[in-house]
């Protein structure tokens, strides 16, 4: 009877979808332009954090600093950081994989 839960489609090709340390932020694998980062109740993204890629596949992305960073992954050997409160299409540091074609499909962080 008191069930409050909601359901909201999201309109886009998604991979992975990470949940922040407070529970307020949704970090979805938009698959096309990056990552998309969602207010829990919204239903279109607050902000796009941008990478490129030149393969549909599924990327993990992760919340880092207890939600102040997210750590993104790519199609082409690159984990991308970027600030939750800064500019979407500019990572604040970028690691390089050895080789240049590598799916960075798998990222941890720790607290």
């Amino acid at each position: 009877m008191g069930d409050k839960r909601q359901t909201y489609k999201v309109s886009i090709h998604s991979g992975n979808v990470s949940v922040s340390p407070s529970g307020r932020s949704i970090l979805v694998d938009n698959m096309t332009t990056g990552f998309d980062l969602y207010g829990i109740t919204r239903t279109a993204p607050k902000q796009t954090f941008v990478v490129q890629n030149s393969r549909r596949f599924v990327k993990y992305g992760i919340f880092g600093e207890n939600g102040n960073t997210v750590v993104c992954g790519s199609d082409h050997g690159r984990a991308y950081i970027f600030d939750v409160n800064g500019r979407g299409d500019r990572a604040i540091q970028i690691l390089e994989h050895r080789s240049s074609t590598a799916l960075i499909q798998a990222i941890g962080v720790s607290y």
